[in-house]
């Protein structure tokens, strides 16, 4: 059991890396699309 603690932990890091990620490309897209509104 204790072996699957790390593999555990690496998996969670990755789950919300990737999470905060997904995120950050939302906020950017909507970022460049208030902008291209405002030009317009």
């Amino acid at each position: 059991m204790p072996e699957g603690v790390p593999m555990l932990e690496v998996n969670l890091l990755f789950t919300t890396s990737k999470r905060k990620l997904k995120t950050w490309a939302i906020i950017e897209v909507h970022h460049m699309y208030i902008g291209v509104a405002n030009t317009i």
